[in-house]
This record gives structure tokens, C-alpha cells and sequence, in this order.
């Protein structure tokens, strides 16, 4: 059951369990890897942090050490939503990687329905 189905809710609330108006978007990014070593792959990650923390988002997930990487990418900022700009400037910049075999960039989708 969705948390806004729960009931009605004050601004309130509806603020502090991030619902209707502060409702915060958030896109999924899983990567398959090329094999590569810890070392390289420790480098991967700090570029990509790099390009994340450039565009004022934040980054949450884990990878295996070597080939598959799966986080969620958000906005630094408190109640504001990852946007279509920034799906499509990290899609691109992921693309463009040599050490990366696949890439999957999902939606945008409410953070709730994430966890």
C-alpha cells in the first residue's frame, strides 16, 4: 500500500514522508563492467562520483569489486527530484566509458516506491 493511500495527510506530514507536493524523483543506474582490477575499478567509481557530485547529485549502491556496479542516483538537494537532464547527462557520460559493457538507466521514480 502507497503512503499516500494511507489517508488524508497535513502539510505537515505530507512534507516529512516526502508525499504529493514533496514527492522526490530518483532514477536507478546498474553497470556491467568490463573485468578490470580492484585498482581500476576503485578509479571508475572515483570518476564517476566525479561527474555525480558535479551535477549536485548524490549516488547510493554497491558493485562486486569488478564487474557489476547497481545504484540510485537523487539531488543533493533536500526535496528536490533528480531530473530528465540529469538521466540523460549520466547515461551519456556512462556510455562513453570504455570500461563499461552495459549500461541501464531507469526512469524517474518516486524514492518511496524504491525502498
Amino acid at each position: 500500500m502507497s503512503i499516500e493511500q494511507t489517508s488524508q495527510r497535513n502539510r505537515r506530514l505530507r512534507k516529512k514522508l516526502f508525499v504529493g507536493e514533496f514527492t522526490v524523483y530518483v532514477f536507478e543506474v546498474s553497470l556491467q563492467l568490463k573485468e578490470m582490477s580492484l585498482d581500476a575499478f576503485e578509479q571508475f567509481v572515483d570518476e564517476f562520483i566525479d561527474v555525480i557530485e558535479a551535477n549536485h547529485l548524490v549516488l547510493g549502491g554497491s558493485g562486486d569489486g569488478t564487474c557489476q556496479f547497481r545504484g540510485i542516483v537523487a539531488s543533493e538537494k533536500r526535496y528536490a527530484s533528480a531530473t530528465e537532464e540529469d538521466r540523460q547527462t549520466i547515461k551519456s557520460w556512462l556510455e562513453k566509458q570504455p570500461q563499461c559493457e552495459a549500461v541501464t538507466v531507469g526512469a524517474l521514480v518516486d524514492m518511496n516506491d524504491v525502498f
